[in-house]
């Protein structure tokens, strides 16, 4: 067989293992590849097997020192791309790291296993083509007949993968409907009250929100509903608690029959956009829903294919494959689009993104959700807020994370750091926090320049606090502990409010912030709603006392925690695998909740851990069928370069 057949059959049947990956994706719920990944994957594959002809053809040759018949080749082309496939996916979603013995010897199976399925093809090729497969074979073998099949091919995936599925893709607007008020929901990632100027903390860390907040209304008590992004972030978009709305686990979305906040408002005629620099807020896990601009950064392609994800992972190895690897992408992201957007995912990328987006849209009600990565870890915030709160530290020996920390609190404790290295830290975050804030204040003064001021709803929160090791314990995610679910809660809208510099005591949480917004919108509340507006409280119409409860929960699967607080009481009740673990807290006299008061013979924590119980069972039964997605390779690089996968 000559040269160039094999090469053409290597493009054909290397486009068809690409097409096919894509269509078994597509047809697997939860996979993150579409119909776009169609045209890359069927080049990308082609010329894998354009390769794979090539190499195994010269090595044959001089081996068998005579050409091999073409269903022959054929065979060996689909058995090395079933074991770069299926064996790929067995690796990545099945396996442990590939130098664990499981994966060795699971991989080392797979190998003859593959080549037998390659064989069992070539026995089917001439069982079914009988003594002219080869000759027929060799006819769509042939240069003249394989590339144009293959332009032919790759033209159809072009406009299949290129041209949008619906052309008029645009939602049909309705005219603006309630009071017309704009609102921008700011979520601060892992900000902690208690190291913001405004809730009194010692150094300046937050002067611009202060300024702000003297015409605004400041919540002393407000609750994150989870401590970590995804379902803290459903919980502020749906007022549903994580049970309700099971966005939960690392590939948890939102369920497409619950309303977001972003949809709803849509509805009414309002623009609506995310500007998010956290990967869980994605159209990945369905947040894009409702939504007219999403502005985040984009995955390469390329990596959520196998083929792709086997190629960076060789180059992590292999520096020329990486550079290889890289020029990819970058051809990709040329002729495609995404990646990381040209204003950038820090807080002036985003703020400046939201400016551009305003001047599109004129003047019309809008509704924009911005999510600041500052101050997540790894803290490291640029010059001059690196020196700021810490210029005694050389470059060289700050550090900007925590000791990895895999636990779940209580049951686990984390290692320590010494008192320099957590004073480093700390100081970093604080300058994360003064950096956050000077585009706080930058947005809040173009909103002025703007003239909509007035007639917006601005809120500032954060989806989650940080832990500093002050129960044994690091980061955010592993523990129901007032240092993660305390949030900053600041609320403006003068038009609506009036200009209050007014601080209030009450316990509120996350779950009432959409219905606050829709009352503010003077828009209808859908119902099933956990939430209630803030506003009977602003209008001095809710007293303090009785307070509304709080009830939080972080669910890993294999271990939960779930927390009740009435007032002052809390108790937590935590389990892993067979280990249970409760715990009840005075809070108004041990706010750092260091004494579990369960033995210390008093009723109430019984009483509020049945109360906890019932309160769940009864928010599950309103729960509504989760959906869960394949989080590609892409996506978990992401995910571990923030500290959420190991």
């Amino acid at each position: 067989m000559r040269l160039d057949n094999q090469l053409a059959l290597g493009a054909l049947i290397g486009g068809l293992v690409g097409i096919l990956e894509v269509l078994v994706g597509m047809a697997s719920p939860g996979s993150v590849l579409s119909r776009g990944h169609l045209l890359e994957a069927a080049v990308l594959y082609a010329a894998a097997g354009v390769v794979l002809a090539l190499g195994g053809t010269l090595v044959l040759r001089l081996v068998r020192r005579r050409p091999i018949s073409l269903t022959a080749g054929a065979a060996i082309l689909v058995g090395a791309f079933c074991f770069l496939t299926v064996g790929g996916y067995v690796n990545l979603h099945l396996l442990p790291g590939a130098s664990d013995p499981r994966s060795i010897w699971v991989t080392g199976f797979l190998l003859p296993a593959s080549a037998a399925v390659g064989l069992v093809f070539c026995v089917l090729l001439r069982l079914l083509g009988g003594a002219g497969a080869g000759s027929r074979l060799r006819f769509l073998a042939r240069p003249r007949i394989a590339w144009p099949l293959c332009a032919l091919l790759l033209g159809l995936l072009a406009l299949i993968s290129l041209i949008p599925a619906r052309p008029a893709e645009k939602r049909r607007r309705t005219a603006p409907q309630g009071a017309g008020r704009n609102v921008i929901l700011i979520v601060i990632d892992a900000l902690r009250p208690d190291h913001m100027t405004t809730y009194g903390y010692s150094r300046p860390t937050t002067p611009g929100i202060d300024a702000w907040a003297g015409d605004a209304l400041v919540f002393e008590r407000a609750y994150a509903q989870a401590p970590w992004t995804k379902p803290a972030t459903a919980s502020l978009l749906t007022s549903l608690y994580p049970s309700m709305h099971g966005v939960n686990l690392m590939g948890s979305a939102v369920p497409q029959g619950i309303d977001l906040l972003p949809d709803l408002l849509s509805g009414h005629g309002y623009h609506t956009a995310i500007f998010t620099a956290n990967y869980f807020v994605s159209p990945t896990f369905g947040f894009d829903r409702g939504v007219d601009r999403f502005y985040s950064s984009s995955p390469p392609r390329l990596a959520q294919l196998m083929l792709g994800h086997i190629l960076y992972q060789l180059g992590s190895r292999v520096r020329p494959l990486m550079s290889f690897a890289e020029f990819l992408t970058r051809v990709e992201r040329r002729i495609l689009g995404g990646g990381a957007p040209v204003t950038g995912l820090d807080a002036e990328g985003l703020t400046r993104a939201l400016w551009g987006w305003l001047d599109e849209i004129g003047d019309t009600p809008f509704f924009a959700y911005m999510h600041y990565m500052e101050p997540h870890a790894p803290y490291s915030p640029p010059a001059p807020y690196d020196k700021m709160f810490a210029s005694n530290i050389p470059d060289g020996g700050r550090v900007t994370n925590f000791p990895e920390y895999t636990g779940f609190l209580p049951f686990d404790v984390g290692g320590t750091v010494s008192p320099d290295s957590l004073a480093d830290m700390l100081a970093l975050y604080d300058g994360e926090i003064r950096f956050a804030d000077r585009w706080m204040a930058a947005l809040i003064e173009d909103l002025k320049r703007r003239g909509i001021y007035e007639k917006t709803l601005l809120l500032i929160t954060a989806d989650h606090g940080e832990e500093f090791y002050e129960h044994q314990g690091w980061g955010h995610g592993q523990s129901l502990f007032q240092e993660l679910l305390h949030v900053p809660l600041i609320v403006s809208c003068p038009e609506a409010l009036g200009a209050q510099g007014a601080r209030f005591p009450h316990i509120v949480r996350h779950i009432d912030l959409m219905p606050t917004i829709l009352e503010v919108c003077a828009l209808p509340l859908p119902e099933g709603l956990a939430g209630w507006s803030l506003l009977p409280i602003v209008r001095g119409e809710e007293p303090v006392a009785p307070p509304r409860i709080v009830f939080s929960e972080v669910n890993h699967g294999g271990h939960f925690a779930r927390s009740f607080q009435e007032g002052q009481r809390k108790v937590i009740r935590c389990r892993r695998g067979g280990d249970e673990l409760l715990l009840a807290f005075d809070l108004g006299r041990d706010a750092g909740e260091t004494e579990n008061l369960l033995s210390a013979g008093e009723l109430w924590p019984g009483q509020l851990l049945v109360r906890l119980e019932q309160f769940h069972e009864a928010a599950r039964e309103q729960a509504t069928p989760g959906e869960h997605v394949i989080i590609d390779q892409a996506m978990r690089e992401r995910l571990k370069a923030l500290g959420y996968l190991k």
